[in-house]
């Protein structure tokens, strides 16, 4: 045994944690090849990266093996739904413009016909509506009006108002619904009422172009999409492969790993979409862990509303909430994750905030999952926190640098 002492600085612990979420010494068929990981609370605020952006043999060079780092971009997938859809919805009824139980039909008229007009924000929110879980909108969309006009013609699958089926259409009509409201594209009302209010400088939608330079891979193409279609598996869809020619084969990079989104959206839609670095994605769940201290974002009270839990448990408004233990006292941790292996979290008894990324789809084999992954992280961010409140009644209080 060792008998070096111990360290449990905070970014010592990220490090450790960092050591068994990736693949070491070398990227293996299944662990992803890099990571990236941050906690951010009063007198706390660290970044830590390892691993790889980009592997050799899956589609780079032998001398292009990139480093991650804590400024590396990745595409944040599923978070979009926290990180803008659920974010400008709190702006929104903060500001008294949107109303969580007003209907779909309000805002997207086409929406229309039998129990869909019984469809609220607040269904959508819960993930409640009855909408499918998945549709391959591009099979018959090539642009975002048509997209647009195939989920809101959709049937629902399921009764409204019943019970929890986790949805992507859901989100793309509540990103249709701030459009309308805001008045401009989603892309443009996430950078100009969230990301430049919170300084998010490097986090952005990939519309006109890809994202270039210091960026995380994210799959080996639409593989996993081509999966889903050929077998039906888990959504029942009436598509084959064949029906779509656009099957992107090489390794997606700086540009929307979600299907919708990059073949049918332009880029961006409200349900995936967005790329952002940890120390971003840091900043923007700081905020909401402390929205008495931001205000001209989102009402406190508003902010509490969305974290109360809902009819199913684990689902809040736009938020999953689950416990983590601190000190061996569970506390509340309402957060999301990303296909592509990312999550960001928000604990609000500690005014917390915790964000992961991986590039866990760059493998060659069965990825390991996003939860698996960010309970290892969340362990590791509870851990930081309890060492800060044990330092903070101590003597001197611990005020631990930016790292």
């Amino acid at each position: 045994m060792s008998s070096e002492p111990f360290d449990d600085r905070p970014e010592s612990v990220l490090d450790r944690a960092l050591d068994r979420l990736i693949a070491r010494p070398e990227p293996t068929d299944q662990r992803p090849p890099g990571a990236g990981l941050g906690v951010r609370a009063p007198g706390l605020n660290t970044v830590r990266a390892a691993g790889f952006r980009r592997v050799h043999g899956l589609g780079e060079s032998a001398d292009d093996t990139p480093l991650m780092t804590d400024s590396t971009v990745h595409d944040v997938a599923s978070a979009t739904k926290v990180a803008v859809t659920t974010a400008l919805m709190m702006r929104l009824v903060s500001a008294g413009e949107v109303s969580l139980d007003a209907s779909l039909r309000r805002y997207l008229p086409s929406f229309a016909g039998g129990r869909k007009d019984e469809v609220s924000l607040r269904d959508l929110l819960l993930h409640r509506a009855g909408l499918w879980e998945w549709w391959p909108l591009y099979m018959v969309a090539r642009n975002r009006d048509e997209a647009f006009a195939v989920l809101e013609a959709l049937p629902l699958r399921y009764e409204p108002g019943v019970a929890r089926r986790y949805s992507d259409l859901g989100f793309i009509a509540l990103g249709r619904v701030v459009e309308c409201v805001v008045g401009a594209p989603l892309s443009i009302a996430a950078q100009s009422l969230l990301f430049d209010p919170l300084g998010m400088s490097s986090t952005r939608y990939a519309e006109a172009a890809p994202i270039l330079g210091d960026v995380a891979a994210s799959s080996l193409g639409d593989i996993a999409e081509e999966q889903m279609i050929a077998t039906g598996q888990p959504y029942p869809v009436p598509f084959g492969v064949c029906d779509f020619s656009g099957w992107r084969r090489e390794v997606v990079c700086g540009e929307a790993n979600d299907g919708n989104t990059f073949h049918a959206m332009g880029g961006v839609s409200g349900h995936a979409g967005v790329f952002s670095t940890v120390r971003d994605l840091l900043t923007f769940v700081f905020a909401l862990a402390n929205p008495d201290e931001n205000e001209t974002m989102w009402r406190p009270a508003v902010v509490d509303e969305f974290f109360r839990e809902g009819p199913d448990p684990g689902q809040a408004l736009g938020f999953r909430r689950q416990n983590v233990e601190v000190n061996s006292i569970a506390t509340p941790v309402l957060w999301h994750p990303g296909y592509t292996g990312c999550a960001i979290g928000v604990l609000p008894e500690y005014r917390a905030g915790v964000a992961l990324a991986t590039n866990r789809l760059h493998v060659k084999r069965t990825p390991v999952p996003t939860v698996s992954l960010w309970c290892e992280a969340l362990g590791a961010a509870a851990k930081t926190l309890a060492l800060g409140r044990e330092a903070s009644r101590s003597a001197t209080a611990c005020v631990y640098p930016v790292v």
